[in-house]
């Protein structure tokens, strides 16, 4: 069943209609659990709830050949910095996420070789003071008395965030709203469906949009190929084009996992950060809850199509009704 608002979702599954639900939507996270765990009322229901923490992504990607937000210069790569310095992702996890996330540091998540849980992240930390003096240095000022800056050469700078229009959606966009005023940037917001979402980043159509990535194989190349220049127009939303990164992605493919090749995926991490192309977010704790009458349900790290492996007991979910 395709639900695309989380309340629907949330009350098919409540009601019995579907019998799976795959991922909990955020929003309903205190109204499913409590301190991480299964509420006593649907405890009682027999209702079965798995937590995994899958090697994912999530993060917010600039399109690199936007006029705005995009380029590889040294004011160019001060916004973006700016930017995602002024993105306050602690209370994006425990408002957005209901804590139900781990900051993520870097492209690589946990568990996946080259994640690097000490990694020094100073141009993603929470830190609008340090945000708006890099604006300033690099000449983003507020030269009309408004609140919101220029560009360096004086014309008006405007960001476009685009998202879904779901309620979670809405939620993001008041963050980003308040994060953004914060340092004198200017944001407006557009919709539209998911899936026509996707087609135009696959297109370079969209300056700025919330994207994330799960684990197709237990390997960081899995995760780097977001940003191999190679891969815009598919995977690539950011359009990132570097030939530093592409030379280590390479090099990177030739190798058997070894500590060399650690290093590689190091470097490449560093200079992600550096050039800004993603505002890394955060690794997403997965939820997923089954009634009493599925079978054979065991979550796995890798594979999202875990319903291909379960079983329903038809007598026990008729006699639930």
């Amino acid at each position: 069943s395709i639900i695309e608002e989380g309340q629907g979702e949330w009350l098919a599954f409540l009601n019995s209609e579907i019998d799976y639900l795959f991922l909990l939507p955020q929003e309903f996270t205190d109204q499913a659990l409590v301190n991480g765990k299964l509420k006593p009322n649907l405890a009682a229901r027999g209702i079965l709830h798995q937590e995994l923490v899958r090697p994912n992504v999530a993060y917010t990607y600039f399109n690199m050949e936007d006029s705005v937000v995009g380029g590889y210069t040294p004011e160019k790569v001060a916004l973006r910095r700016a930017i995602s310095m002024a993105y306050n992702n602690d209370e994006a996890i425990r408002v957005l996420a209901h804590g139900r996330a781990l900051p993520a540091n870097g492209p690589i998540p946990p568990d996946i070789a080259g994640y690097d849980p000490k990694l020094n992240t100073n141009a993603q930390i929470y830190d609008p003071a340090a945000a708006r003096a890099l604006l300033e240095k690099y000449g983003y000022k507020d030269r009309e008395g408004d609140g919101y800056r220029t560009t360096p050469e004086g014309k008006p700078l405007l960001l476009e965030r685009w998202s879904s229009s779901t309620s979670l959606a809405r939620e993001g966009d008041e963050l980003w709203k308040k994060n953004m005023d914060a340092i004198g940037l200017k944001i407006v917001f557009k919709k539209d469906k998911l899936q026509e979402l996707r087609k135009m980043s696959r297109l370079g159509k969209i300056p700025m949009r919330d994207e994330g990535w799960n684990a197709d194989y237990p390997d960081a190349e899995n995760f780097m190929q977001l940003l191999y220049s190679p891969n815009a127009g598919e995977a690539n939303d950011a359009r990132f084009n570097l030939p530093e990164f592409d030379k280590l992605f390479e090099a990177a493919r030739r190798l058997p996992d070894s500590p060399e090749r650690t290093k590689l995926f190091d470097r490449m991490t560093e200079i992600v950060i550096a050039y800004a192309p993603w505002r890394m977010r955060i690794n997403i704790v997965e939820d997923t809850f089954a009634h009493p009458w599925v079978r054979y349900y065991v979550p796995h790290p890798m594979r999202a199509q875990g319903w291909a492996y379960m079983d329903i007991d038809e007598a026990a979910r008729a006699k639930s009704k």
